[in-house]
């Protein structure tokens, strides 16, 4: 009746679920079609070099950006004909929210049984979370999840509802298991200016786009163009107004961001409405606008927040385990180097079969070694 789990799935980034992410970020995206299970938000980095992570209920509340709907990593350059998002490259997945305080053994296997292992590896996100679920100053957040009777299914039981303790709490043992089968990957996100608001994009009834381009008139086109149509059977042509085949259609609806980013790629935007509307422009190319559309992190600088959310977790008494699951060198290294001591730390290979015992042995040592803690302490 003591223990309780929180289960934190991660791939490249971290859904937190609609009554957490309420608590975060209020306020989400307008889209054309429903995405209420895209429950991510976009953290600073400052949220790596803090122990706790402000949200609304905190003595100093903050918000952040909500991660957007949006695929920043496809390319498709040789192909352009297929403009759509592409739902694996979608870094915010709605199948595996967290779990949060959870007494129920069944739930957590089902929610384990029902992962989809994914790429865009960000450890770090996991281990963010992870700390904050154990942090006392989350205590507040814990508070408002706590079911208010018995039908509502909540995310955690009212037993639960004085948690997270304190560090200092002689009577409590916080424990971190962080396991991986691969290492950190570039993180991508929109930048700021991209998230919201109106796009200079248009699209009309016919589905074609065209991209009013003002700022751009010291560029070579023609004298009473500002809007280039970008695709359609006009595709390369100006116009001086968003472009709609005929007068008596409707006018062309001005799209806001979140609308642009659900129907096409960044590669898309930067390609056909950018590059191709002025070629040879250093400015104006591809690379230019992905990197303008789009932040990007490297692995080393991922692995560096990792690090130090592992030393402030040892320093509050933690007690953190790692799992490197068929992972590679580098994966295998940050996780060696976020555990307590090189024997919390367990490196699992081999065959299917072998590494299945492997983890099976892995958890069983943990098992053992935490209770043989909680009668220590």
């Amino acid at each position: 009746k003591n223990i309780s789990i929180s289960l934190i799935p991660y791939a490249g980034q971290v859904n937190l679920g609609p009554d957490l992410r309420a608590l975060y970020q209020p306020t989400p995206p307008t889209y054309d079609s429903p995405r209420e299970k895209f429950d991510c938000i976009d953290l600073p980095d400052s949220a790596y070099a803090q122990l706790s992570l402000p949200n609304l209920l905190s003595a100093s509340p903050t918000t952040y950006p909500m991660t957007a709907f949006t695929d920043t990593f496809n390319t498709y350059i040789k192909n352009f004909n297929n403009p759509w998002p592409v739902q694996l490259d979608i870094r915010c997945k709605p199948w595996a929210p967290v779990i949060l305080g959870s007494q129920n053994a069944d739930a957590l296997k089902d929610a384990i049984n029902g992962l989809i292992a994914e790429g865009t590896t960000s450890i770090h996100l996991g281990m963010r979370y992870a700390l904050t679920f154990l942090d006392p100053a989350s205590l507040p957040l814990f508070k408002a999840v706590v079911p208010k009777n018995s039908e509502n299914a909540g995310l955690m039981p009212e037993s639960l509802a004085a948690r997270p303790y304190g560090f200092d709490d002689a009577e409590s043992l916080k424990v971190i298991i962080l396991m991986t089968d691969g290492e950190n990957y570039e993180f991508q996100a929109l930048n700021d200016g991209y998230q919201s608001g109106l796009s200079p994009i248009y699209q009309n009834i016919n589905g074609d786009y065209s991209i009013f381009h003002e700022p751009r008139a010291h560029v070579k086109r023609p004298s009473n163009g500002t809007h280039f149509i970008a695709t359609g059977h006009r595709a390369g042509d100006w116009t001086s107004a968003p472009y709609q085949r005929k007068d008596t259609d409707p006018p062309p609806l001005q799209l806001t961001w979140p609308q642009v980013w659900e129907r096409l790629r960044v590669s898309y935007v930067a390609r056909l409405f950018y590059e191709d509307a002025f070629p040879g422009d250093a400015e104006m190319s591809y690379t230019a606008l992905r990197d303008r559309f789009r932040k990007v992190e490297g692995a080393a600088s991922m692995n560096a927040k990792m690090q130090s959310l592992c030393a402030m977790a040892k320093q509050e008494r933690v007690v953190v385990y790692s799992i490197a699951f068929l992972a590679p060198k580098v994966g295998q290294e940050q996780l060696q180097a976020c555990a307590s001591s090189a024997s919390h730390y367990f490196e699992v290979n081999g065959s299917n079969s072998a590494a299945a015992a492997g983890l099976s042995q892995a958890f069983n040592t943990i098992a053992g070694n935490i209770n043989q803690l909680q009668l220590t302490e």
